[in-house]
């Protein structure tokens, strides 16, 4: 067999073939090598991108928890006697002229202090809540104007209070504010609970006890704004009528719209 002027034998093509052949073998091992080794190295850059991301992302967040945290207000009661050793607690009294004081769903007491924001953010939505023998059904609540941060205060004296429901022990026939009820309120156990929200809208209370040994204190975000401090049976049961409230769509009725 002459190939391009050259005397090929039959076993010099096969030889040549299988030469060929090998050669070929080896260069699609070379490329197989080299397209494994770009894979890997390409694999290598997306979990390191991913990494990034991930770390990029928390570093975000912890910024953001940052920012959010300078922006926290804290809402106390203060006393120029300083509350927290104020052993007579007469915080919350009643009025003695009480025949003005007394209405449709609200009674004015008197509260000795101020409220103040200690913190470094604006108070929105402020609530002062008293609730008294640990009841929801003896809840009386006032709302307040935003207090700026830091030094944001206001004089409480005699304040307005209406109850969180009309089936509230505190009220009798026409929804009127019981006269005995009204007297005997202050010497009852309570407890005041102040709400407030930050400007991102996070809602966070601050719990003022009667018990001078108990010292205020402060309290994250609720889950569906339930105001705490209630029995786990009161608690469970608001909090399953906040849940089919949100599925249906309507309004968590908490103490604030």
């Amino acid at each position: 067999m002459i190939i391009f002027g050259y005397d090929i034998t039959l076993s010099d093509a096969t030889f040549f073939l299988a030469l060929v052949t090998a050669v070929s073998v080896i260069f699609t091992a070379i490329v197989a090598w080299y397209t494994r080794k770009l894979a890997d190295h390409n694999k290598e850059l997306v979990d390191q991108n991913s990494k990034l991301v991930i770390k990029n992302d928390e570093l975000m967040r912890q910024n953001e928890r940052h920012h959010m945290d300078d922006a926290r207000p804290i809402v106390i009661i203060e006393h120029d006697d300083n509350i927290e050793r104020y052993d007579a607690r007469s915080i919350v009294s009643s009025i003695k002229e009480s025949g003005a004081n007394l209405g449709n769903n609200y009674a004015t007491f008197s509260l000795n202090g101020q409220l103040r924001n200690i913190g470094v953010g604006i108070a929105l939505d402020v609530t002062l809540m008293i609730r008294f023998e640990k009841s929801s059904r003896k809840e009386i609540i006032a709302e307040f104007p935003p207090l700026e941060a830091a030094s944001g205060s206001r004089q409480l004296g005699a304040i307005e209070f209406h109850t969180t429901t009309l089936d509230s022990d505190f009220l009798g026939p026409n929804n009127q504010f019981k006269y005995n009820e009204y007297q005997s309120a202050p010497g009852q156990l309570w407890e005041i609970y102040i709400s407030y929200k930050d400007i991102y809208g996070r809602l966070f209370y601050t719990k003022h006890p009667k018990n001078p040994q108990e010292r205020w204190t402060t309290l994250g975000e609720p889950e569906c704004g339930i105001p705490p401090g209630k029995s786990k049976e009161e608690s469970s049961r608001e909090l399953e009528l906040c849940k089919t409230n949100s599925q249906s769509g309507s309004e968590w009725p908490g103490l604030h719209d």
